[in-house]
């Protein structure tokens, strides 16, 4: 089955380093070289040495802004910074990332300037934050929190959204904690402070002195302090004899 080149077809570039097999995203290529019978793939961080010749990368790449601007040489024109002639009167490239500087070859000169005529138009630069202009804050911040930063400062809209999200959730954790310890500290405060019996004995009004003196006998009789504290202004709630008298703990 023919292979097409498509974008999906390679988004990567398989290459051979260390005796394994790299995938390097397009994106990331700057420039390739041919070195005798190898091309030379120079990405920012490092290069490969591939088998496929720069003709078959020349018919891959051009589709992904690509351009052969040398014999020896294919050239990213989306990371050419810079173009400069030198006293002889040829061109060189100035690529990102990249110390080396790229030759033009003179044939090559005016299908550089209408492959560069037809690169789309770079985006409008976007208005930089304080904390950028902070290097070595900004340098150390992760991708994420540059990001929250950017919309922070940038977008009013999202920073309310924010600010208020923040506060909602932080009004919710607080209201948590204070239902838990008005939970936790009920139960001593109500029978600690308010409750202050251990025992209570209901009697009918009739009854009460008969009562008072049957708790007074197992008071003694038990060796253990009980008092009366005050009477419940109600009546026949519980009929109470001396023959079966009962107390419930509460």
């Amino acid at each position: 089955m023919p292979v097409t080149d498509s974008k999906e077809t390679i988004e990567r570039i398989p290459v051979e380093k260390g005796g394994r097999k790299v995938l390097i995203p397009v994106d990331d290529i700057r420039f390739i070289m041919a070195k005798d019978d190898y091309s030379c793939i120079y990405t920012v961080d490092d290069r490969f040495l591939s088998t496929t010749s720069l003709a078959q990368f020349e018919a891959k790449l051009c589709d992904f802004g690509f351009f052969r601007v040398h014999r020896r040489y294919i050239v990213n024109l989306a990371c050419v910074t810079d173009v400069e002639t030198v006293p002889s009167g040829a061109i060189q490239l100035g690529i990102t990332g990249v110390d080396e500087r790229v030759p033009v070859s003179r044939r090559r000169v005016v299908p550089l300037k209408k492959a560069s005529l037809m690169r789309p138009k770079a985006p409008r630069a976007g208005s930089r934050i304080l904390l950028e202009r902070i290097g070595f804050i900004w340098r150390r911040m992760g991708f994420l929190n540059k990001v929250a930063a950017r919309n922070l400062f940038r977008y009013k809209k999202r920073a309310f959204m924010t600010i208020f999200g923040i506060a909602g959730c932080t009004a919710l954790v607080i209201c948590g904690m204070g239902i838990r310890d008005t939970s936790v500290a009920l139960s001593p405060k109500q029978y600690g402070h308010i409750t202050r019996y251990d025992l209570l004995a209901v009697a009918n009004p009739d009854d009460f002195s008969q009562t008072c003196a049957a708790l007074d006998e197992r008071s003694a009789a038990n060796d253990s302090n009980v008092t009366v504290t005050s009477t419940l202004p109600t009546s026949d709630l519980v009929q109470v004899s001396l023959d079966d008298l009962s107390l419930q703990k509460i």
